[in-house]
Formats: structure tokens, C-alpha cells, sequence
């Protein structure tokens, strides 16, 4: 499974994008609360690129993941009901 790609398999609760410790940094939202966490790392497709994960509900915990490669290719990441299972939401390209 490459989660930097979209390739994933729902059924495997591992599936999604890896765990990391949110410190959230930006105010993506304008509202005067820190709720998006922007990083580089190293993509599980081999690739470096650019990470967005967000509190898009303000429980403190991540919402969304979004990737970028270098490329321009990018995948978002959410929950399903069980929030051990990620899915991808959208795919494309800059």
C-alpha cells in the first residue's frame, strides 16, 4: 500500500495516511485558531512532498490529510466511521 499515491486498501486498518504527532502551527481558516499542520517528508512513493493535515472540527485531532509530490500530484485523506480506516476523498493533479 502507497498512501502517497491513493493506493489503498479499505479494509486493512492500517490503510491511510501514517501517524504523526499533530502540532498544528497555522490559522487556515482566518478565525484566530491554530488548526493545519504543513510539512515535507518522504512519500511512501519514494518521492519527497509537501503534507496538510487539519482540525477541520476543532476536537484537536487530524480531519484530513492531504499530500503533494513535487509533481503536482496530490491525494486527500479522511476518516471513515471507523477512524482507524482512512479513505481517499480526492485525487489529481496541479
Amino acid at each position: 500500500m502507497e498512501w502517497a499515491d491513493g493506493l489503498i486498501d479499505p479494509g486493512r486498518a492500517e490503510s491511510g495516511p501514517p501517524g504523526f504527532e499533530f502540532d498544528p502551527t497555522v490559522d487556515a481558516g482566518g478565525d484566530g485558531v491554530v488548526d493545519t499542520m504543513v510539512f515535507r517528508a518522504d512519500l511512501a512513493s519514494g518521492e519527497a512532498g509537501l503534507v496538510i493535515a487539519a482540525d477541520l472540527d476543532g476536537d484537536g485531532t487530524v480531519d484530513r490529510v492531504t499530500t503533494f509530490e513535487d509533481d503536482g500530484d496530490f491525494v486527500r485523506w479522511e476518516p471513515g466511521e471507523n477512524d482507524s480506516v482512512w479513505t481517499v476523498t480526492e485525487r489529481g493533479s496541479l
